[in-house]
């Protein structure tokens, strides 16, 4: 084991995969077999979250599309390679060592029918578990999902679950859980609610981003210029407003099962049992051969990255190309539902490197915290939402500034970029 390396139990931790509000996730080794595994990692004061997960791995984990539990602790140690140690609670979960399914939308753009079919049906495989078990999931996201090396889709993030039936039995939730963009209406709006139609839901905006690479609306609220048109059944309107140029064409069956999933009504809209029956969703499926075809070319195995940096506590700023160009000279707003779902941003200004990176300094040390690297004008930034990498680079008269999400929502993640822009 490496004596510069943080240590749990019997796991050296390598570097961070993913920080969120309740746990942050480590990528680690087991020392004894050398096996990756994905460590969750709970802080003492969120001991019911890490209560909630192990309940419901402990029930499903075996599931092929959940993410599987491989140990657990309620009561340990993160100790530092200066000695100092901090209680911990954690999970060591299989790795999905293929990543996270948003990377593949954000670099491949809109998957093909079979392909989206074949992850479609395979989340679906996970949520009907999970229901089957009285457990809904009520955190359903890009994020949320992996691949494995054979690119099968694996559910994870179980810190949000309920019990379906509710507490006292009578079927109503009422906690407000989630992420914001991917939440029910009947949940935005505070209403008592069944947990199994806000997860189909999620499953729909999940569905609608896999054929379209971009979220049919920012959230499921009346106000929203998207969803209005959903809650009033004006789907013309709405198909016709996401007809913009170099969107894909989808099967009406596709057309209509989004439709009944995303419907404003909770009564109305599909259930699980009429989900598996729909015509869509009853299509030719990618084969294996095929899903591997299309989806490698995006893969940055998170074992590969393990390899290649052997500096993880470095700087580092892997700009792809997958990238929005914005000039602030542009005289509108940068509005979230006109953007595809990339990783990566960036948008052009004149004025002093200096001045501008000490104000961007200025911003963002008002949402998170900042590793900062003033000679190559490049930082880290993270919150309990999201890290992310920002740097500014000259292009002629200008200078572009450029962020990546690293980890997390990638929703946070723009609403960031987007109050970076306009300010």
């Amino acid at each position: 084991m490496d004596s510069d390396s943080s240590r749990i139990d019997n796991y050296e931790v390598i570097r961070t995969l993913g920080k969120g509000f309740t746990s942050t996730v480590k990528l680690a080794r087991n020392i004894e077999s050398g096996e990756l595994v994905a460590l969750k990692i709970v802080r003492p004061e969120k001991l019911s979250t890490f209560r909630v997960e192990l309940s419901v791995l402990q029930k499903v984990t075996e599931h092929p599309n959940i993410i599987k539990l491989l140990d657990y602790k309620a009561s340990s140690e993160y100790i530092k390679p200066s000695g100092k140690s901090k209680p911990i609670s954690y999970l060591a979960l299989e790795l999905g060592k293929n990543g996270e399914i948003f990377d593949y939308i954000s670099k491949l753009g809109p998957f093909p029918e079979p392909i989206a079919r074949k992850c479609f049906v395979e989340l679906i495989s996970a949520i009907e578990a999970l229901h089957e078990s009285g457990i809904v999931h009520r955190d359903l996201k890009p994020e949320n999902i992996f691949f494995n090396e054979r690119y099968e889709l694996k559910l994870a993030d179980f810190g949000y679950c309920g019990p379906a039936e509710g507490r006292d039995g009578s079927g109503q939730l009422s906690s407000f859980k989630g992420t914001r963009a991917y939440m029910a209406p009947e949940i935005l709006e505070r209403r008592l609610y069944q947990g199994r139609p806000t997860d189909l839901f999620s499953s729909g905006i999940i569905l609608f981003i896999l054929v379209f690479a971009r979220p049919p609306f920012m959230k499921a609220e009346r106000i929203n210029p998207h969803y209005v048109n959903i809650v009033n059944k004006n789907w013309e309107r709405f198909w016709r407003i996401h007809n913009i140029p170099n969107s894909p064409q989808i099967p009406q069956t596709c057309k209509d099962l989004l439709e009944k999933l995303l419907a404003y009504n909770p009564s109305e809209r599909i259930t699980l049992g009429e989900l598996k029956e729909h015509a869509w969703f009853k299509g030719p499926i990618a084969s294996q051969d095929e899903a591997d075809k299309f989806l490698s070319p995006a893969a940055t195995p998170n074992e590969q990255v393990y390899e290649k940096n052997t500096n993880p506590k470095g700087f580092r700023c892997p700009f792809s190309d997958e990238e929005i160009t914005l000039s602030r000279e542009s005289s509108r707003n940068l509005v979230l539902n006109d953007i595809p779902l990339v990783s990566t941003t960036k948008f052009l200004i004149k004025g002093s490197p200096d001045t501008l990176f000490e104000g961007i300094q200025r911003f963002l040390t008002e949402k998170g915290s900042l590793k900062i690297n003033p000679l190559e004008y490049f930082l880290k930034f993270s919150n309990e939402f999201f890290t992310a990498h920002f740097s500014m680079s000259r292009s002629g008269d200008k200078y572009m500034i450029q962020a990546k999400r690293i980890s997390g929502d990638h929703w946070k993640f723009y609403e960031i970029f987007q109050e970076l822009y306009n300010a």
